[in-house]
């Protein structure tokens, strides 16, 4: 196995305490290793990353199941930093051996049982494939698929309106937004499908937190690591709060964050905001964060946005 390597972000980020937190997080990112982990192919293994959403959404069904730790293995795949790319912290570029042997696609997670390969599909983000198969399998009684049939096909709709929403790609875009000039628009675009996705959430119970109410769905699962990262990335990199505390038009997605990070098996899966800042480095690319002054003029944006006035 490759040695250690230690990311250290070479800009300051507060404190030397919070850069110290920063730089201890980056040693958990560590170099691919050149081969295939031994034992990878008998018995249960989710093949996953800690800083991947995608694979985060899967790994939390799969602790909220009970499986990791007892039936199933979690096996860190590292992901593959190439100098090509010029000055970018970390790819997702996979290590060959991961692409070879399990995921030709080249997505990730990969659950593995008994050495059969079922893997996350590539352009297809609302189908969590690994989940399904989890559930199917080892969800007896677990009503993170509704057994209701109504209910469940209320989930898959939510899903996939959710896909075609775009809120999530709307992230992306003002993270890796390296034109100032396009900020205020990629903030109201987001903003407005945050909103609709808050409305979405709300329509099958209006307690809440989550779509169905005390407990998370699919459907809750499918945005959650999202939410999870991105509260902390855009605030840090781009000076945009995702859900800020006094927008009455993402409360219902600002409580099911907030009793999602109640839950033990998201606690296990999640990662501290240190991580996120230093593993989503590379999406602000050469930009880096923004200046005092763009945090500021986004700050205004968003006020604005939040009290319903227009740019």
């Amino acid at each position: 196995m490759a040695a250690v390597q230690t990311f250290v972000n070479p800009e300051p980020l507060g404190s030397a305490d919070d850069q110290q937190q920063c730089e201890t997080a980056a040693t958990q990112i560590t170099a691919a290793t050149a081969e295939a982990p031994p034992g990878l192919w008998s018995g249960l293994k989710f093949v996953g990353n800690r800083g991947c959403p995608f694979a985060h959404r899967s790994w939390w069904v799969a602790e909220e199941l009970g499986l990791i730790g007892s039936e199933c293995e979690y096996v860190h795949v590292d992901f593959v930093e190439k100098t090509e790319r010029g000055t970018l912290w970390v790819s997702n570029d996979k290590p060959e051996w991961y692409v070879e042997n399990l995921s030709p696609l080249a997505t990730i997670p990969t659950l593995l049982d008994e050495g059969v390969p079922y893997m996350a599909l590539k352009g297809a983000p609302e189908n969590d494939v690994i989940s399904d198969y989890l559930l199917a399998r080892h969800g007896g009684g677990c009503e993170i698929v509704p057994s209701d049939p109504a209910r469940h096909g209320l989930m898959r709709r939510t899903i996939a309106r959710l896909a075609t929403l775009g809120v999530i790609p709307a992230m992306y875009a003002l993270l890796s937004n390296q034109d100032p000039e396009q900020d205020e628009a990629l903030a109201a675009s987001l903003w407005s499908k945050l909103l609709d996705a808050d409305a979405m959430f709300s329509e099958a119970d209006a307690a809440g937190p989550f779509l169905f109410g005390a407990e998370p769905s699919l459907a809750d699962s499918s945005i959650m690591p999202f939410l999870d990262r991105f509260s902390t990335t855009l605030r840090f990199y781009r000076g945009f709060e995702l859900l800020p505390e006094r927008a009455p038009g993402v409360a219902r997605l600002r409580a099911m964050l907030a009793a999602a990070r109640e839950r033990p098996a998201f606690q296990r899966t999640s990662q501290s905001p240190e991580f996120y800042v230093n593993f989503y480095r590379s999406y602000g690319s050469r930009r880096g964060a923004s200046t005092d002054d763009e945090k500021e003029r986004m700050a205004t944006v968003q006020a604005g946005l939040t009290s319903g006035a227009s740019l």
